[in-house]
């Protein structure tokens, strides 16, 4: 996850700002395609003193802003881990990579960073 894959909702690349120049993270879990158990880790850094952290997966092909999926977390703190249950509509979506996840905070709620999820 980086600042560069973020995309406006209007599908253009998104102006990084200085301070999120550096900011990365690293989202890792298991996914049951059956029952849409999503098992989670992320870890960031870099996000400067943002106060509000907000993790959700949208759905979406690289390059591309999408529908919101599901709510990771709130009060994201780096090295969380826990556990979501994903929709049955969207699963197929988040199995075949159709689906990123962003960190986002309160005075950017269309994200920081973003990381394209790859389901093997």
């Amino acid at each position: 996850m980086d600042p560069r894959q973020v995309v406006t909702v209007a599908n253009k690349p998104w102006r990084v700002p200085a301070a999120f120049s550096k900011a990365r993270g690293r989202f890792t879990g298991t996914f049951d395609r059956t029952t849409g158990k999503l098992t989670w880790k992320i870890t960031f850094s870099g996000l400067a003193a943002s106060k509000l952290r907000i993790v959700d997966i949208h759905y979406g092909t690289p390059g591309r802003f999408g529908a919101f999926l599901a709510r990771v977390c709130a009060g994201c703190r780096s090295g969380q881990r826990g556990v979501v249950k994903v929709r049955a509509a969207a699963r197929k979506d988040i199995a075949a990579g159709k689906a990123w996840v962003t960190v986002i905070t309160e005075r950017y709620p269309n994200g920081v960073i973003r990381g394209q999820l790859k389901v093997s």
